[in-house]
């Protein structure tokens, strides 16, 4: 649960993408913590890649040294880019701060350090939102750190109730809030929020196949379910390109009883060879 919820905090390092030279944050920083910053922003990119291709690349490469990156959190620049509202330097501190998190935990750090960076980070994504309370997405990692955290669970709805507000239909938000509602779905520890069905269906209907089913490989049998309810009701085409694409991943769909190829009495060979999900619905729609 621990690793899985920083590699979706790490989505939103991604942002330090869109800075430019002339940003606020890359004038206030000296070139040697650009330079190593560099890295982080590589890294960054791994967490919009889907499951399979996200875990290659973090076997085949992405290593920071966290003391580099502690260097770079504690430098004046740093502290002075953490007290500036500028939106470049709010959300390029945040990002930095949970680059920093992300690779103490790959680095197995201890779960001192571990909870001294994620307090960090907590601090960091205050400070954002009291910048940019329509932050949306710094929304959604208050209430990542809070569950990590084991704070106080009557604020979570609070907090995905805003951030479904003001980040409705960003894919790249939806798909971590999914994971975070689903996670927390299928341990019991919370009925199901009212946004929930709108994220689900938007991004079944919007995003790609690989994304798709990674959050169905990844959720429970609950959060399985409620991803079938609208899975079963896309059009055919579509239908059959999600249930292709779970399959190769190696995890079951069930499938209607009345798609289920019918037991034949015939000599050894004959019984139908429809067998994967997808196939089936295709065939029974016929």
């Amino acid at each position: 649960m621990r690793r899985f919820l920083y590699l979706a905090l790490m989505v939103w390092a991604s942002a330090f993408l869109f800075l430019r030279a002339s940003g606020v944050l890359l004038e206030i920083l000296p070139t040697s913590d650009v330079r190593r910053l560099g890295r982080a922003v590589e890294l960054a990119t791994i967490y919009r890649q889907s499951l399979i291709e996200r875990a290659g690349a973090l076997d085949a490469s992405s290593w920071i040294d966290p003391k580099v990156l502690a260097e770079v959190t504690q430098s004046p620049s740093m502290l002075a880019a953490e007290e500036s509202c500028l939106d470049e330097a709010s959300r390029g501190a945040l990002a930095i701060r949970l680059g920093a998190l992300d690779q103490a935990v790959l680095s197995e750090a201890s779960d001192r350090d571990i909870r001294n960076l994620l307090a960090a980070a907590d601090q960091a994504v205050k400070r954002r939102l009291r910048c940019s309370p329509t932050d949306g997405n710094a929304w959604l990692l208050r209430a990542q750190i809070l569950v990590e955290q084991g704070g106080d669970m009557t604020n979570l709805g609070r907090f995905l109730d805003l951030s479904y507000f003001y980040a409705p239909a960003e894919k790249w938000i939806m798909i971590p809030r999914l994971r975070l509602a689903g996670t927390l779905i299928d341990a019991g520890r919370i009925s199901l929020p009212a946004q929930y069905g709108l994220d689900l269906e938007r991004v079944i209907q919007l995003s790609e196949p690989s994304d798709i089913a990674a959050l169905y490989v990844e959720g429970g049998e609950k959060s399985r379910r409620l991803m079938r309810t609208v899975i079963d009701q896309q059009r055919l085409d579509r239908r059959v390109r999600i249930l292709r694409t779970i399959d190769a991943l190696g995890v079951s769909y069930p499938v209607a009883v009345a798609c289920q190829p019918p037991v034949l009495n015939g000599p050894p060979g004959a019984e139908l060879e429809l067998r994967r999900p997808a196939d089936l619905v295709a065939a029974c729609a016929k």
